[in-house]
């Protein structure tokens, strides 16, 4: 059986997108002028578990750019970055790789 992915979890031939549309003022959607377009980021990971938990970490990141009003391409840019980082650590022990995930996570945070 495989593992439930999120909602915003898309599968691309062998290989996992993180796909989420910017957050709307509520004015706005009500008037039907929801016409954003999604952010899409590869999360680098052919596994359903990881790209879960990428996605995961990504969709804080998400929700904050969303906040502070970043467009979509400093959106993505910035999630590229976070992803690319994290694809790029060595097999490291659990411990560790928490906190190096964790350290990426707040020079990502620094940039928004």
């Amino acid at each position: 059986m495989r593992p439930k992915t999120p909602a915003y979890v898309a599968r691309r031939g062998d290989s996992f997108l993180f796909r989420r549309r910017p957050l709307v003022h509520p004015a706005l959607a009500r008037r039907g002028l929801n016409t954003r377009r999604h952010v899409v980021v590869a999360l680098r990971t052919r596994d359903a578990r990881e790209a879960a938990r990428r996605a995961a970490r990504v969709g804080v990141l998400f929700e904050a750019g969303s906040r502070m009003a970043l467009s979509v391409e400093e959106m993505e840019a910035l999630l590229r970055m976070a992803i690319r980082a994290t694809a790029s650590l060595p097999d490291l022990p659990p411990a560790a790789r928490v906190e190096a995930e964790a350290a990426i996570d707040a020079e990502a945070r620094r940039a928004i």
